[in-house]
């Protein structure tokens, strides 16, 4: 079961990495206003996660609230992008 859950969580911080990297590649291409769409969709989405969720595998827990945490102290975007990936990436390469 634990194993199901842990393929599962390996999608999700693949689907937000991924989403991130989308956010700054509209900011290279000077469309700020929709990366920081795809940013707060990104951030309600963990969010809501936060909230329901219940597992074993304390370390997707971790990442969500590190996510969130960063996300609330850093003004800049690329940064945060940046953060965001590169800790979903890390999950993954843990995990996967």
């Amino acid at each position: 079961m634990a194993k199901d859950f842990l393929h599962y969580y390996v999608q999700r911080a693949k689907i937000y990495r991924d989403e991130a990297q989308r956010a700054i590649t509209c900011t290279t291409l000077d469309e700020y206003e929709r990366a920081e769409i795809i940013k707060k969709t990104l951030l309600r989405s963990v969010t809501a996660e936060l909230a329901n969720l219940s597992t074993e595998i304390s370390a997707y827990y971790e990442l969500l609230e590190a996510i969130q945490t960063y996300s609330q102290k850093q003004p800049e975007l690329v940064l945060e992008l940046t953060y965001i990936r590169t800790a979903c990436q890390k999950f993954i390469d843990s995990y996967a």
